[in-house]
């Protein structure tokens, strides 16, 4: 097998692409935090190298993008890295994971808190106007609350993870 078609040479190639990259190109801070988390990712793929795992970490599970925060999948899809990894030419291959910098995962949550947050305040100011109706529509209350209980739930846990990864961001830098 060439040293392109293992992990480590698809990692190695994604950081001379990185590094060839025109400045202003893509988004700086994201090719940056990307550049340290493929160095990350190889320094624990080098044997003998004693590396704890990152907080965060990025795979393909049945052909769909998922962020992990420890053993948990966040709730989001982390399509922007998926275009961003695609740019460089780092293919991710089934069973293997790039290991996330802070400051990288912060730039995949931080739209996504923006989103559940403004869905969040449009479910609670539906829920408001359904209130003031004198004849409530029953179904409509309950779906409209539900909606705002798992956006709650999901915003929590977002926020949860972006405080983690811009302390790994700190921590690292």
């Amino acid at each position: 097998m060439s040293d392109s078609a293992t992990f480590a040479g698809r990692l190695r190639k994604g950081l001379v692409r990185i590094d060839g990259e025109a400045a202003g190109s893509l988004d700086a801070e994201a090719l940056a935090a990307l550049r340290r988390s493929l160095e990350r990712t190889l320094a624990r793929l080098e044997p003998g190298h004693d590396v704890t795992n990152a907080t965060f970490r990025f795979q393909l599970t049945g052909g769909r993008p998922l962020l992990f925060q420890g053993e948990e999948a966040l709730p989001l899809e982390p399509d922007r890295l998926s275009r961003l990894l695609n740019s460089m030419e780092v293919e991710l291959c089934s069973g293997e994971s790039l290991e996330l910098d802070g400051e990288l995962t912060a730039w995949l949550i931080r739209p996504e808190v923006n989103l559940a947050d403004t869905n969040l305040r449009h479910a609670e100011e539906s829920l408001r106007n359904l209130r003031s109706v004198r004849e409530r529509d029953h179904s409509a209350f309950q779906t409209a609350d539900s909606l705002k209980t798992r956006l709650r739930s999901r915003l929590t846990q977002l926020v949860s993870a972006l405080q983690a990864a811009q302390r790994d961001s700190v921590a690292n830098s």
